[in-house]
C-alpha cells in the first residue's frame, strides 16, 4: 500500500516538475545541467558497483539496530548482508547524482547521516575528493562492515590492477585520485550522540547528506542543528523527502524556513540552500528532461 501512496506522489511531483530548458535562474539551471546532462563515466561508478554486487551475493548475517522508521521491507533484528544492500542502499542513479553534487559544490567537508553499508559514502568522496567524509552509523555490526567495503575500495594495489584493465577496455574517465589514507571516518552510535560532537569537530558544514531517520520530527531537529553550524554556500540534502506523509510535512517545514534561500525537489531528494545572493526564496520541482522531452520552456508550467 505504501509503495502506492509513493507512486501517487511521484504522480503529482511530474506533472508539477520542470526541466532545464523551464528554468530562468542560471546558478539552478547550472546545477540542472550537473546533475542531469552530465554524461561522462568516472571509474568510481564501476569500481562502487562492483563492491555492491559482491554485497548483493553476502549471505552473512549480521545484528541491526535501527533507530530510525525502520524498513518497508526487513524489520527483523538480525539480516543479511545481501538483505540490508538490495533494500537499504542507495540506487545506483541516485548514487551518481550524489557523486555530481558533491563534484559541483567542491566542498571542503562532507557530512552523511546513515551509513549503511558505506556506497554513498564512497560516491560522496570522490566526487568532493579531496575533502574529508565524516559518515554516522547507528549500528555498529553495520558500521564495521562499511569500514571492511573503504578499505577494499582504497586497497592502493588492488585499484592499480583494476586501473590498468579497464583503461584499455573502458571508456571510463580516468578521475581516481589515489589515497595515502582513506578519506572517510565512521562514527558510530545514536545520532542525537554523535552528531552534536561531530559537529562541534567539523565547526562549520558545506555539504551533508541526511538520510538515517524517516522520522519528521528527528529530521527537523538535525535540521536545525546542522543549520546553526551552516554558511552562505553549505548545501544539504535530505532523502526520502516523500517516503511518507510524514516526511513531507518535514521537507515542506525545511524549505519554507526562514533561513533557506533555495530549495529544490529532486523527488528522491531535496536540497536547501542559503545563498544571500538571492533576493526572493525560490523552489523548484527539477526532473531531467528525458523523463519530460515535451517540457521545453515554450509555454508557462
Amino acid at each position: 500500500m505504501n509503495h502506492l501512496k509513493i507512486l501517487w506522489r511521484f504522480f503529482k511531483f511530474y506533472c508539477r516538475a520542470k526541466t532545464k530548458y523551464n528554468i530562468h535562474s542560471p546558478y539552478v539551471y547550472g546545477l540542472a545541467e550537473a546533475l542531469a546532462e552530465d554524461n561522462r563515466l568516472f571509474y568510481v561508478f564501476e569500481e562502487a558497483e562492483i563492491l555492491r554486487e559482491v554485497l548483493l551475493k553476502k549471505a552473512e548475517q549480521i545484528p541491526v539496530a535501527d533507530y530510525g522508521a525502520g524498513s518497508l521491507v526487513n524489520n527483523q533484528k538480525e539480516r543479511s548482508i545481501q538483505s540490508i544492500a538490495a533494500s537499504a542502499l542507495s540506487s545506483a542513479s541516485e548514487c551518481r547524482r550524489l557523486f555530481r553534487i558533491a563534484h559541483w559544490c567542491k566542498p571542503n567537508n562532507v557530512l552523511e547521516m546513515g551509513t549503511s553499508l558505506g556506497i554513498s559514502a564512497l560516491y560522496l568522496a570522490e566526487g568532493a575528493a579531496p575533502a574529508q567524509v565524516v559518515t554516522l552509523e547507528g549500528a555498529p555490526a553495520i558500521a564495521a562492515v562499511a569500514r571492511e567495503n573503504f578499505n577494499w575500495f582504497y586497497d592502493q594495489s588492488r585499484y592499480k590492477s583494476f586501473r590498468k584493465i579497464t583503461a584499455k577496455t573502458s571508456g571510463h574517465l580516468n578521475y581516481f585520485k589515489p589515497n595515502t589514507t582513506i578519506p572517510i571516518e565512521v562514527v558510530e552510535g545514536r545520532f542525537e550522540n554523535t552528531l552534536p560532537k561531530v559537529l562541534k569537530q567539523l565547526k562549520t558544514i558545506d555539504l551533508a547528506f541526511i538520510d538515517g531517520n524517516h522520522r519528521a520530527e528527528p529530521t527537523l531537529q538535525y535540521f536545525e542543528m546542522c543549520l546553526a553550524h551552516a554558511h552562505e554556500k553549505t548545501v544539504l540534502i535530505f532523502d526520502d523527502i516523500h517516503w511518507s506523509e510524514d516526511m513531507e510535512k518535514a521537507w515542506e517545514a525545511i524549505r519554507n524556513h526562514p533561513k533557506v534561500t533555495l530549495s529544490i525537489d529532486l523527488f528522491w531528494c531535496g536540497m536547501v540552500f542559503f545563498r544571500q545572493e538571492s533576493r526572493e526564496k525560490e523552489h523548484f520541482d527539477l526532473i531531467e528532461w528525458r523523463y519530460k522531452p515535451f517540457s521545453l520552456g515554450f509555454f508557462k508550467t
